[in-house]
């Protein structure tokens, strides 16, 4: 078979051979939709016939244990495409949202193919006067036939009534979180900020951009810190700091020791007994980190959903941050526009996929720094649209002291709720506490809050403030 003649799609094969060694769950769903026969190149068959075989009899299915078969299997492990073939299968992977519809691809590739050949066959037997034309119509229903059962036609619509049980559900869930006078999603220590988003919630992409210095990556590690110190597993891809330095942050934070201070060394017997005191307790905090350099949107959504498949609690992800983040694919790499576009857009995908919320950072442009008013707005958003467009809500820092040594909003920050997808815009005033690395809930935006509720906080609540 010629590639230019065929019908193939060879990509979608590798990654969906990728997705089934990352995720052994979607084995019995994928085996409904799609045949080793249908894979075009035949070390992708083999592949999944090996996959299949193992799935039966109960074996363990993932990178490893696959790549192990293949090493053993001496000199026939070529036909499988040989071990660092099958290692790399998972670099493929963008995202395993669409696991169905790539199967439905393979397969609708398959038939065309088949068809193709049975029209030639068919051509040919047309061609011989000799063949009866009554057997040349009948080999063409029957071809005709034998595509129209086997092509994917799967349905995705939901009826009314699994909608509204689904609907039920979550009705459930907002009365009790109204109950417990709690948000539905992962809190993020901001009592303010979380009383307008309702929390972080799972599924949803958030985008929380700045000018460089203003803070960013101490708002993604105080939200960390807050969300995993309350038993909300977490992850953090950091591409800008590295462990150390990050946990240095979460250490101030929490501990509240000087974060000059200890990045320096100079820490007295009080700093050191906060410190030891700290480290005892953020030992069982549930975050998770990686912080290698140069990671494509592949990459990382691969590493994402192997963490949630050992840890299915997984509720937030955290990026720091999308523009130092590479594209996967050849065209997007060429132009930072349609790489931005695609990251952004795998991003918005993997949350939904994995059911967890996301927040990543981004930088401004220079623009809003031209204004009279430097407060950023959305078309601030550096290198594309798509970021705008792909996230629920996009957050944008501003502390004034930072433009105006003279303002009298010294030690302020501002979130500037620019976009919010089925809630309200508005702007959430911090406390910004430097030599602790800290944003926090002004005390007047606690009274604001719940004053007229008649809802006062226990003394002993956590609500994310210092004071």
């Amino acid at each position: 078979m010629n590639d230019r003649t065929f019908p193939n799609a060879v990509d979608t094969e590798r990654s969906l051979l990728g997705c089934l060694m990352m995720d052994s769950s979607l084995v019995q769903k994928v085996k409904d939709l799609v045949d080793p026969e249908d894979f075009y190149e035949g070390k992708h068959r083999r592949l999944l016939e090996l996959i299949l075989k193992m799935h039966e009899a109960g074996d363990a299915v993932d990178q490893m244990t696959v790549t192990q078969i293949v090493a053993s299997s001496g000199s026939d492990e070529r036909a499988y495409g040989g071990p660092a073939y099958v290692l790399g299968l998972s670099d493929r992977v963008v995202t395993m949202l669409h696991t169905e519809q790539h199967a439905s691809l393979i397969r609708q590739n398959a038939i065309r193919r088949m068809m193709m050949t049975g029209f030639k066959e068919l051509s040919m037997k047309a061609q011989d006067g000799e063949t009866a034309l009554a057997s040349v119509v009948a080999d063409c229903m029957s071809l005709a036939k034998r595509a129209s059962e086997q092509a994917p036609g799967r349905s995705v619509w939901k009826d009314m009534d699994a909608v509204i049980d689904a609907h039920d559900k979550e009705m459930e869930e907002r009365f009790r979180a109204a109950n417990e006078q709690r948000v539905i999603g992962v809190p993020t220590g901001l009592i303010e900020l979380d009383h307008k988003l309702g929390g972080l919630k799972p599924g949803k992409s958030y985008v929380v951009a700045a000018r460089p210095a203003m803070g960013k990556s101490a708002v993604l590690s105080n939200i960390l810190t807050y969300a995993g110190r309350n038993g909300h597993r977490c992850a953090e891809f950091s591409l800008e700091m590295g462990d150390v330095e990050l946990f240095d942050r979460q250490l101030a934070d929490f501990a509240g020791i000087n974060y000059g201070r200890l990045q320096s060394g100079k820490l007295d017997k009080l700093d050191m007994t906060r410190m030891d005191d700290a480290k005892n307790e953020m030992y069982s905090w549930p975050i998770h980190l990686d912080d290698t350099p140069g990671r494509s949107i592949g990459q990382i959504c691969a590493a994402a959903r192997q963490l949630k498949s050992k840890h299915p609690d997984l509720s937030l992800i955290g990026l720091d941050y999308i523009q130092l983040t590479q594209a996967s694919s050849p065209e997007a790499k060429k132009k930072r526009e349609q790489a931005i576009s695609e990251i952004s857009r795998e991003l918005k995908l993997l949350a939904r996929e994995l059911n967890v919320a996301t927040v990543v950072l981004a930088q401004l442009n220079r623009e809003c720094e031209r204004r009279p008013n430097k407060r950023p707005m959305l078309s601030d958003l550096r290198e594309s649209g798509a970021i705008e467009q792909n996230a629920d809500a996009v957050i944008m820092l501003y502390r004034d002291e930072y433009y105006n040594p003279d303002s009298p909003d010294k030690g302020v920050a501002e979130l500037l709720i620019r976009k919010n997808r089925g809630g309200a815009t508005g702007k959430v005033r911090l406390l910004w506490e430097p030599e602790y690395q800290r944003f926090s809930t002004l005390a007047e935006n606690v009274v604001t809050l719940y004053g007229s509720s008649g809802f006062t906080p226990d003394p002993d609540d956590d609500l994310g403030f210092s004071g």
